[in-house]
């Protein structure tokens, strides 16, 4: 499974990156929404791990831009947040998230969404 992590939070990046790789996931990282969209068109994951608030445009603006788009309209969208704002959750189901999750990440709630949208049924955990 290829999954692109959209978060400006380096060491958070890093840390899924490699839990997910060890995951035997191939794992692609963007600091920002400009990257996200970019990186989502030119590489194509089965999945993206979206952060709410990033430099480059919102979380939200990027989500929206990525279920507009032909080219990644399909890819399942899991919206991470740190946010307290309990309308975000909807919000963000409404823009097409397909998954959201709260940071700190819990590592086993990850993997369980992800094995929930990804489109062919691929277990993550080994």
């Amino acid at each position: 499974m290829k999954i692109l992590i959209a978060d400006d939070d380096h060491e958070l990046s890093e840390y899924l990156a490699t839990s997910l790789a060890a995951k035997g996931c191939q794992v692609i990282t963007a600091a920002d929404a400009m990257q996200a969209m970019s990186f989502s068109v030119r590489y194509h994951p089965d999945v993206i791990l979206l952060d709410v608030e990033m430099p480059g445009g919102t979380g939200r603006n990027a989500l929206r831009n990525l279920k507009k788009s032909e080219h990644t309209c399909n890819i399942p969208v899991v919206v991470m947040t740190g946010s307290t704002n309990p309308f975000l959750h909807g919000e963000m189901t409404e823009l097409g998230g397909d998954g959201f999750i709260e940071k700190p990440l819990d590592a086993d709630a990850l993997y369980t969404v992800l094995q929930k949208i990804s489109k062919d049924g691929l277990a993550l955990i080994n």
